[in-house]
């Protein structure tokens, strides 16, 4: 019982590592995404 209850601990730990890692990589791209817009509007403003 005690053994599988920490694997179950681990495996909860694990995936909520896991799902922050997905977040933070998911709001990087979201974030270049953003300036990617940005500098499109920027130079379409300049010309």
């Amino acid at each position: 019982m005690l053994a599988s209850e920490a694997t179950f601990k681990e495996i909860c730990e694990f995936l909520e590592r896991y799902h922050i890692m997905v977040r933070l990589r998911f709001n990087k791209k979201h974030e270049l995404q953003k300036k990617v817009q940005q500098t499109v509007f920027v130079s379409n403003e300049l010309s």
